[in-house]
């Protein structure tokens, strides 16, 4: 199995690593660890995750990394790779970005109970949080654009509609990169039932939802 990247001595002022390896056959997933500073003498285990694919990315505090990866099918499974270190050095956070976590990218639910969530990224005291439902065109009307403290908050939606959420990271004295756009549908229609003669008729109608 040949690990792509990062190599090995790789050094980087970004703190988005993003992990690549040569598939190999049959396998249905990876096991990708992460750990800092190295494999011989470990101080904390930064990442122990089952990737489906061959690519992975994941937003690191600066320091020593070593990495490693082995394919999994099953019950059967390779030894480990050959394993690289790679350094992820201080920068400004100008040229970071946050990594979003939930709701996930084109989730479809039917809960306006919402929950977003991302990653925190080093050097950063702050979070600007903005949901949408036209691409952020006019950020006079976005349905929420706040400035947070933390790495999550709950929402309530209060209409049925397709919604975009980005964050970005900043300081007293720097703004970082926005993060990419994930979209999410709110539909809480409720599906058609069938009559006795096998007709569709329409489900009854929720509650009206209050703004």
């Amino acid at each position: 199995m040949y690990l792509e990247a990062p190599s090995e001595g790789f050094q980087s002022t970004v703190y988005k690593v993003n992990f690549w390896w040569d598939e190999v056959e049959d396998a249905l997933g990876y096991r990708l660890q992460v750990v800092s500073p190295g494999f011989a003498a470990p101080d904390r285990l930064v990442l122990d995750t089952l990737v489906i694919g061959n690519k992975f990315s994941i937003n690191t505090d600066p320091g020593k990394y070593e990495w490693r990866l082995r394919a999994e099918n099953g019950s059967t499974v390779t030894a480990y790779s050959s394993s690289r270190k790679f350094e992820v050095l201080q920068s400004s956070i100008k040229q970071q970005s946050v990594e979003l976590t939930t709701p996930q990218n084109d989730l479809l639910t039917n809960d306006p109970h919402l929950v977003f969530k991302w990653v925190t990224l080093y050097g950063a005291t702050q979070y600007l949080l903005q949901v949408d439902t036209n691409n952020f065109v006019n950020e006079n009307t976005l349905n929420y654009n706040q400035v947070l403290s933390g790495n999550e908050l709950a929402l309530t939606l209060a209409k049925d509609q397709r919604y975009q959420w980005r964050v970005r990271a900043q300081n007293d004295t720097a703004q970082a990169r926005w993060s990419a756009v994930n979209r999410f549908t709110l539909d809480r229609t409720p599906p058609a039932t069938r009559t006795t003669s096998g007709r569709l008729r329409p489900a009854p109608s929720l509650a009206p939802v209050i703004n």
